[in-house]
């Protein structure tokens, strides 16, 4: 499979080893922005008491992810140079 599940422009979005989550990064004005989003897919069709919990978790919320951060584009160069 693979890692990056989509790339387009200025977005992409990256699968975890583990399958339960899903970095989503966009760059806009000079900002990266990082999304994590909790799939819970363990292959199989969801239970309707997963669905309603997801459902749920996103009217309380509303947004769709776990959690959220922003960086400017000198902090997402640091960044890209520890990771390299």
């Amino acid at each position: 499979m693979n890692d990056i599940v989509l790339k387009k422009d200025e977005k992409c979005f990256v699968m975890c080893d583990c399958y339960g989550h899903v970095l989503f990064l966009e760059k806009d004005e000079g900002l990266t922005y990082f999304s994590v989003y909790e799939t819970a897919y363990t292959g199989g069709k969801l239970s309707w008491y997963e669905r309603i919990r997801w459902c749920w978790n996103i009217i309380l919320t509303g947004k769709p992810y776990r959690d959220s951060f922003v960086l400017n584009n000198n902090k997402s160069k640091e960044l890209a140079n520890f990771l390299s």
